[in-house]
């Protein structure tokens, strides 16, 4: 894949991503296909054409799947809730420390909030739905000429290519549907395709 540079499809597809890493629950599908419908009526370059194959591919096997099998398969993924199993944490420090990474993502806890993430008293702003999201606002921001480039490399460099790929690898290995291990694969050629 050519490296892509930043355009308008480019945050409303993290947004996309944020959204397959929520608990799944009945109104997602209709949250996704909204998002697929709003990326169609964005300008698109032929090199992101691919991302937008994913994301349709995504949506059907959502579609497809029961919201029982869904919840499920999210719980065994990304949760420790059956400890003999493998899994694969939402979370930064989580996951880092699982492959031996120190981490501290204390730092972003400022720049999250400062940035109008919601991030709720009782949940942990580590989550890979928070950097998503901040890489999306980002890249919206670099888009409106508010920020430079330098600003978006370096969050992104410090803060989501130096894991998340790993994460959507770990996605692949570890969960049973294919809905999952589809958004792995969508979300680092997206990443890894950037350039960053």
């Amino acid at each position: 894949m050519n490296a892509q540079k930043i355009t308008p499809l480019s945050p409303l597809l993290l947004r996309f991503y944020v959204r397959c890493f929520s608990y799944p629950y009945a109104e997602l599908q209709y949250e996704l296909q909204h998002l697929f419908r709003v990326m169609e009526n964005t300008d698109i370059l032929p090199e992101e054409s691919e991302q937008l194959e994913i994301i349709l591919n995504i949506i059907n096997q959502y579609q497809g799947q029961d919201i029982k099998f869904l919840r499920e398969d999210f719980v065994l993924t990304f949760t420790n809730a059956y400890p003999d199993q493998p899994y694969c944490p939402l979370l930064a420090s989580d996951f880092l420390s699982r492959i031996n990474i120190t981490y501290d993502p204390e730092p972003l806890l400022d720049l999250f909030m400062e940035s109008g993430l919601s991030i709720s008293a009782d949940e942990s702003f580590d989550t890979i739905i928070n950097y998503l999201e901040y890489l999306s606002l980002l890249f919206e921001q670099y888009l409106a000429q508010e920020i430079d480039l330098i600003t978006v490399k370096e969050f992104a460099n410090l803060h989501i290519l130096n894991w998340i790929p790993y994460f959507c690898n770990q996605v692949e290995q570890v969960s049973n549907l294919a809905l999952y291990k589809e958004v792995a694969i969508g979300l680092k050629q997206f990443l890894q395709g950037l350039a960053l």
